[in-house]
């Protein structure tokens, strides 16, 4: 069976670096409710303003904006894990 899932169009604000055109091959998850779910994977690059006055014991917080070109909040669910990320790759 075939059927077709409009793609969101969910980037990073402002996306100054990213390749959001790989999602577009990901596979929507259709489950036994009918819900369907599309977690397309990215990479975004994004940089914020440091204080390394406390360094080596000091912490970062940086703040990413997702949002829509085409609906509003009444019409997306943005799920957040708890407002927080480990970082998992370190580049020096």
């Amino acid at each position: 069976m075939k059927f077709c899932v409009h793609v969101n169009d969910i980037p990073h604000i402002p996306i100054a670096d990213g390749n959001f055109e790989v999602t577009l091959a990901t596979k929507a998850t259709l489950n036994y409710t009918g819900r369907v779910e599309w977690k397309p994977p990215a990479i975004y690059k994004s940089s914020c303003e440091i204080d390394v006055e406390y360094f080596p014991f000091d912490e970062q917080t940086c703040v990413m904006k997702f949002g829509s070109w085409t609906y509003d909040g009444f019409q997306l669910a943005h799920t957040d894990y708890n407002g927080e990320m480990e970082t998992l790759k370190w580049k020096w």
